[in-house]
């Protein structure tokens, strides 16, 4: 089941997650990920970004994590890569990094 949070962070004005999990309060988002995203294909790189990004903003927006649920070890490994890079940078500029994303392979 979809669950909507509406959120001033986004234009849209809300963000819709795949679900949401009363036990630990996060918000969920599933990845199908298996050979994506790709080193090779920087917008595949980007677009994992941006998605994470506006998750987590989307989630803290409303006091959440968010808790991305990867169908494969490669997938949810790209997707710490990733982030780790993206918080890497942001500190690099002195500037707050994204703390509210879990990260993991689910079944």
């Amino acid at each position: 089941m979809e669950y909507r949070v509406k959120t001033d962070v986004l234009p849209s004005g809300e963000k819709w997650f795949d679900g949401y999990d009363p036990s630990t309060g996060n918000l969920l988002d599933g990845k199908r990920y298996e050979n994506w995203p790709k080193d090779e294909l920087q917008f595949s790189i980007d677009k994992v970004q941006d998605d994470i990004v506006e998750s987590a903003k989307a989630a803290a927006s409303v006091g959440r994590n968010v808790e991305f649920r990867v169908k494969t070890e490669y997938g949810a490994a790209k997707m710490k890569e990733i982030l780790a890079a993206y918080n890497d940078t942001l500190s690099r500029l002195n500037r707050p990094t994204i703390e509210n994303v879990i990260i993991r392979k689910h079944p």
